[in-house]
């Protein structure tokens, strides 16, 4: 079975493609210091570190 994930920048349903065989990473953003906090912030501090 093939993971699809979708291309915001295609609009299409696209094949998950790994950089690097069986090893897959993600990026998660962390304080905005230049705007105001939303609850994104404490879902990412929970979710990863607490």
């Amino acid at each position: 079975m093939t993971l699809k994930i979708y291309n915001t920048q295609t609009r299409r349903l696209e094949p998950f493609i790994t950089l690097l065989s069986g090893r897959v990473t993600m990026y998660c953003c962390g304080v905005t210091v230049y705007d105001y906090c939303h609850l994104g912030h404490a879902r990412s501090y929970r979710t990863h570190l607490g």
